[in-house]
């Protein structure tokens, strides 16, 4: 095989890995909207949407409130609290005063259906052209400072 047949192949190979990457970023960023939508909430008026599996830890309630507390002033933060026990949930933000939306899936649609998260929290930051995410440990979510963390250089 040629240098040049060789670097057609990389060129072509380097192109479909480019198209495919791009593609998965739109993928999840309809499957966000689409739940979204499903939620009754636009997607449009937040940056981050932070998906917290509440049922995947029985002990984990204190990491999930101080990472509430933590950023409780951000109004470009959806929280997603899913969980099949309401109670539960609510236990979670009862008092909770913050700017940042709060929501319940208690249907788990963001877990089942979309499949946007799995057991560790995540949080996706999104805009018009990109969408990043990142999963993290209960310990080091409940010390996550969203904005600082997506806006950092």
């Amino acid at each position: 095989m040629s240098i040049e047949m060789k670097r057609k192949i990389f060129m072509m190979l380097l192109c479909l890995v480019f198209i495919f990457s791009c593609s998965r970023d739109v993928t999840t960023y309809k499957k966000l909207q689409r739940f979204c939508d499903e939620v009754g909430v636009d997607i449009n008026e937040y940056k981050f949407v932070a998906f917290i599996n509440v049922d995947a830890c029985s002990s984990c309630s204190t990491f999930i409130k101080d990472f509430l507390a933590i950023n409780a002033d951000n109004l470009n933060l959806l929280i997603v609290l899913s969980s099949l026990s309401r109670k539960k949930a609510r236990f979670l933000v009862d008092g909770y005063d913050g700017q940042a939306k709060i929501i319940i899936d208690k249907d788990r649609l963001g877990l089942n259906t979309y499949l946007l998260h799995k057991t560790k929290p995540l949080v996706y930051a999104t805009s018009q052209t990109h969408i990043s995410m990142q999963e993290f440990n209960l310990p080091e979510f409940s010390k996550l400072w969203v904005y600082g963390f997506f806006t950092r250089e």
